[in-house]
């Protein structure tokens, strides 16, 4: 009886230990599982990095870019103002001289 009791109990302690070793390797697996997990979330955290500092890199040269642009502008638009304004004072001398030649009778 005492032996039958052994052997059961043998029995169950080698099915604990196969179940134990079992849990092990999924331990195992679990972990590495994780490691590569980890080794992937820090490889995507390094692109986003990397693509959020060329994202800026490229947003402060389009700015920069477009201020260039506007500062071209304004100085051609004074410039295009003050062309006009000598057009302008040059169109009323050139009346001015046309409305002299007509009073002094010269046509």
């Amino acid at each position: 009886m005492v032996d039958r009791t052994v052997r059961k109990l043998g029995g169950e302690i080698t099915g604990l230990v196969q179940e134990r070793l079992r849990d092990g390797e999924r331990l195992d697996a679990l972990q590495q599982l994780c490691n590569e997990q980890r080794e992937n979330l820090a490889r995507l955290q390094e692109e986003n990095k990397t693509i959020a500092e060329t994202s800026q890199a490229h947003k402060d040269e389009q700015d920069a870019s477009l201020a260039g642009i506007r500062a071209k502008a304004l100085a051609q638009e004074k410039a295009n103002e003050a062309t006009l304004a000598e057009t302008q004072d040059a169109l009323h001398k050139l009346k001015w001289a046309l409305g002299v030649n007509k009073t002094m009778g010269g046509d």
